[in-house]
């Protein structure tokens, strides 16, 4: 046999077999380390995983227990900050236990505490109230603040009325302390919580600003994309101020497509209270609107009970045309009993 002919000895079958056992050495070894680990070590795991949760649920109660220890006593003869710092936590029980009956009633007597120890400081702690309340930060709880401007407006009646004009205007502050904030102005000062309500009802909507006011800080404008869940509740404050233009501002907020039904339904109870006579032609109009919410059974058969109660009488001819025209069950029957109540 010649030097070429000789089988070379990577071709050898023996080498393949041989060059098989580490890979097989290695995948038992990694399969060992794998049976270890879920029968062995992650049991282990996840025993270490629940005495830690029984552990922490344990410091949370120790915790609870010792602010509750430090903030029970009387804060009257408190600091400032002491006083405060029951107020906060008083709030966020509040806000995290509320829904009990009983424990909301301990737990506002205890904020009551706290606010009647603020008021005793007198106007010395607006300045700090201020402070703190316009501070953002996800620390400020929203009853806190809450708390906070109803004490600034009761120790310092010209403060907290600037206070609620500043926060009524920031379409960055949270709803509900808007909706506070401009019950506040409205009962110190009327005219002006008129004057600046219809100017944000026409400028904003529940999904927030459309048209920034004139002179809004550019950081306000940026931070005002979130939308106004309440902003239906403005309208009701709006309608309690002496604003001598409420008709005409309440058909530009009818006319709007980005407000909701509850938005709309204040609206026209605004209107029937008012006995809009103007707000007659637009709404036949709506009436018969084809947008979406127009088509709301329910806010069709409040726009038919406004139209009859603005214009009584004057609405029968109408409301006969109605009923002989309208296909929807519903509104048909309500259409019905208003010809009856109003016309029969």
């Amino acid at each position: 046999m010649t030097e070429a002919s000789k089988p070379s000895p990577k071709n050898l079958p023996g080498r393949a077999s041989g060059s098989f056992l580490p890979f097989l050495t290695g995948f038992l070894l990694i399969f060992s380390l794998g049976l270890l680990l879920s029968r062995k070590i992650l049991p282990l795991l996840e025993e270490q995983e629940r005495r830690l949760e029984v552990v922490e649920e344990r410091l949370g109660r120790i915790e609870e227990v010792l602010s509750l220890l430090r903030f029970a006593k009387d804060p009257e003869k408190e600091s400032l900050p002491q006083v405060l710092a029951a107020l906060d936590f008083w709030a966020r029980e509040l806000e995290d236990k509320g829904s009990s009956l009983v424990e909301r009633k301990v737990l506002e007597e205890r904020i009551e505490a706290c606010r009647k120890a603020v008021r005793a400081l007198g106007k010395a702690a607006v300045p700090e109230l201020v402070r703190i309340f316009e501070t953002p930060g996800p620390e400020r709880r929203l009853e806190y603040r809450r708390n906070l401007l109803r004490l600034i407006d009761e120790i310092s009646p010209r403060e907290g009325e600037e206070l609620a004009a500043r926060t009524l205007k920031n379409p960055a502050a949270p709803s509900s302390l808007r909706v506070l904030a401009a019950r506040l102005l409205k009962r110190r000062d009327g005219t002006r919580a008129g004057l600046l309500l219809a100017k944000i009802l026409v400028s904003e909507s529940r999904k927030g600003v459309r048209h920034p006011m004139p002179g809004s800080p550019p950081l306000e404008r940026a931070a005002a994309s979130r939308g106004f869940p309440n902003f239906f509740d403005l309208i009701s404050i709006f309608m309690e101020t002496d604003y001598p233009h409420k008709g005409e501002t309440l058909l530009l907020l009818l006319d709007q497509p980005e407000h909701g039904i509850a938005t709309l339904n204040e609206c026209l109870k605004g209107l029937i209270s008012l006995k809009e006579k103007k707000a007659l032609p637009r709404l036949k109009a709506i009436f018969q609107g084809r947008r979406p919410e127009f088509r709301n059974p329910l806010f069709r058969m409040n726009v038919a009970r406004a139209i009859a109660e603005i214009a009584g009488k004057g609405a029968c001819a109408w409301l006969e045309a109605q009923i002989v025209r309208e296909g929807d069950p519903t509104v048909l029957t309500r259409l019905q009993q208003l010809f009856s109540r109003t016309c029969g």
